[in-house]
């Protein structure tokens, strides 16, 4: 669940140990402790997917960064938190190679939004990063593909992507040869509006700062990027500039609907908002790359295909 006021702990710590608030060490709190504790159960479910052929890149989320008691707002401890419990696994390079055949072509540690980089200079100039976006924010190249994580929520400037951290990635990994660009982050860009909730109720990039979004968006288009996110738990794929761009507009494709409730127990005019979704992408030899959402539905009925693009090459 995470969302709590953790501060960094000591390596020294018996997380294992049953504590009370008053026994606990100087500047901690119980959150810190079910922080890791909750780390430990994701780390055990997915380890099976590492064992049988997938490797798992994590993308910090709103309830990895943010503090709910302190207003859904990131804090420097959660950030720290995050990467005592998933540094080993951005970016471990020899399993890397070991599950898919091949290590990395490209994965540079240091290359990450530094302290006092603007996130968008163009659309806020005043908004500036902080903290270490170490393992946060990281990318990487796998036979001619550049994938990018992005963290949604730093400490001091939730809700926003690191649009000029991304244009500078993007343009060294296209001076190597990547071809086709990959984003992950956890909030969308676009909000995705269910027709029974209000329209004006904003929950992506764009509740923060549109012209942030735009700046980061403007990134994605340039390279033909497709941007994957969660957030909200229904699933939809939308080319959200198509009418200014074409067929050639990129793409968000919201997964969020994986395991958590739905967005809404009203039901929806888009069947597909109530599945429980994900979608593999394939990237031929040939240069196509194909998507394609499958899902069930609340019922655990048979899985079906929701959607199935082709990006244009």
């Amino acid at each position: 669940m995470g969302y709590g006021n953790g501060t960094q702990l000591p390596k020294t710590t018996n997380v294992g140990g049953t504590w009370t608030p008053a026994a606990l060490p100087a500047g901690l709190t119980t959150d810190t402790t079910d922080f890791y504790a909750q780390y430990g159960f994701w780390r055990g479910m997915v380890a099976n997917l590492m064992e049988t052929g997938t490797y798992v890149v994590p993308v910090p989320g709103n309830h990895e960064t943010q503090c709910k008691s302190c207003g859904k707002k990131a804090t420097v401890g959660n950030e720290n938190i995050w990467r005592d419990n998933m540094s080993d696994l951005i970016m471990d390079t020899t399993r890397f190679a070991s599950i898919l055949g091949a290590a990395p072509d490209f994965y540079d540690a240091n290359n990450h939004p530094a302290i006092g980089d603007a996130l968008a200079a163009s659309a806020e100039p005043t908004k500036t990063y902080t903290t270490d976006q170490s393992k946060l924010s990281y990318s990487f190249d796998f036979k001619g593909s550049h994938f990018a994580i992005v963290n949604t929520d730093a400490t001091g400037v939730d809700g926003r992507a690191p649009a000029d951290w991304l244009a500078s990635d993007f343009a060294a990994a296209q001076a190597r040869g990547a071809t086709h660009f990959f984003v992950f982050g956890h909030k969308p860009a676009f909000t995705y509006s269910i027709s029974t909730l209000d329209p004006t109720k904003l929950s992506g990039l764009d509740a923060a700062s549109k012209p942030s979004r735009d700046a980061f968006w403007n990134v994605i288009e340039q390279y033909h990027a497709t941007y994957f996110s969660g957030h909200e738990h229904v699933f939809n794929m939308q080319q959200p500039l198509v009418a200014t761009n074409g067929a050639t507009a990129a793409w968000q494709v919201l997964v969020g609907s994986g395991g958590s409730p739905f967005e809404t127990a009203t039901a929806s005019n888009n069947p597909n908002d109530r599945k429980y979704a994900w979608a593999n992408v394939r990237v031929y030899q040939s240069g196509k790359v194909q998507i394609t959402a499958y899902g069930f539905d609340e019922n655990y009925g048979p899985t079906t295909v929701l959607q199935n693009i082709t990006l244009p090459q």
